[in-house]
This record gives C-alpha cells, structure tokens and sequence, in this order.
C-alpha cells in the first residue's frame, strides 16, 4: 500500500488542539461532579417533603438552606452546598476559556449557528474531528463517533442495538447533551 501511495493519511491534532481538548475534558469532569452534588441536594430535599424545587436554583437553594436539619444530615447539607460554591468557582474561569477559544476559530462560530450547540460543544466537535473532509460520508463520522447502532444480523434478519460508544466519548457525550437541549426547547 505505501508503494503505490494507497496508505491512508492519519490525521493527529495539533498541539494548541490537544491543549483545547484538556480543557475540554477537564470542565466536563468539574461540570458532572457538578451535577452530582446537585442531584444528592435535591435528594435531600425530596426526602424533606421539598418538590419541584431544584438545588441548583436560588429559590430552590434558600429553602433547602431553610430547612431545619439535624446533626450529620445538616453537615452533608452544608458540605455538599460548599463543594458546589467552590466547584462553581472553578467552573466559571474554564467556561470563559472555552468561550475565548471558540471565538476565535471561524469553524466553531459557524456551527454554533445550529440550535443547542454552543461554544463548549462546537470546539469539542472540531478538535475531535479535524479535517471534517477526510470523511466520505457522514455515516463514517457517525461511526468515528461512536453514534452508529451495534448490528447483529444473520441471513435475513437484521437486527440493530444500542449505540457502539467506540470513538471519542466527550463529544458523543456532548452532542446527546445538545440534542437534548434542543429536544426541550
């Protein structure tokens, strides 16, 4: 194949580009620890009698904070309520940076042009695919992805699964997270 020059090109991203995508990866694993101290105070409220309140609001937060709670169970609360304030903290600088990056590249304000893709899914999608014409078809970037169904097929009979999950995990990750916010719009 290399002496007839039919070897495929590999593409590898950039240093500035592996750079972009630590940061990536480092405010989505901060964003998910997020929502798991969210989900454990709202767990705390439901177990209060307290619904349709969410932890993350301020409403929901003041009544939470409001709710007289003893011994370890007040400690929990107010651990967990600290934990968010930081984790909050560390958030917003890396959000700015992503906003920053995104801003800067054409590639990324184009695609931020479609509904529910913002700033931090438009720069993860391009530093994860690159060069969007090494692929074909868009069912090879599909499958780059990792967002093409498993099939399990014999003879006549094709049957589809759920989806592979092979390829880059932070961006399938975030594309689900913009269809869904697209979906409730």
């Amino acid at each position: 194949m290399l002496l007839e020059e039919r070897f495929p090109q590999i593409w590898l991203p950039t240093v500035a580009g592996e750079d972009l995508r630590q940061l990536l990866w480092h405010r989505c694993r901060l964003v998910r620890l997020r929502t798991k101290l969210r989900n454990q105070l709202d767990a705390i409220a439901k177990n209060e009698g307290l619904v349709g309140q969410r932890a993350g609001t301020q409403k929901g937060r003041q009544q939470l904070e409001a709710l007289p709670l003893a011994g370890w169970y007040q400690q929990r609360r107010q651990d967990l309520f600290e934990l968010l304030d930081e984790l909050e903290q560390r958030i917003v600088p890396l959000n700015q940076a992503v906003q920053q990056a995104a801003a800067e590249r054409a590639d990324t304000q184009r695609l931020m042009t479609h509904p529910g893709v913002g700033p931090v899914v438009a720069l993860g999608y391009v530093l994860a695919i690159g060069n969007w014409q090494r692929f074909p078809r868009g069912q090879y970037m599909a499958s780059y992805l990792g967002l093409i169904p498993e099939e399990d097929s014999s003879s006549n009979k094709r049957c589809l699964g759920h989806i592979t999950k092979l390829g880059n995990s932070l961006v399938r990750w975030l594309l689900v997270q913009a269809a869904v916010k697209a979906a409730a719009r």
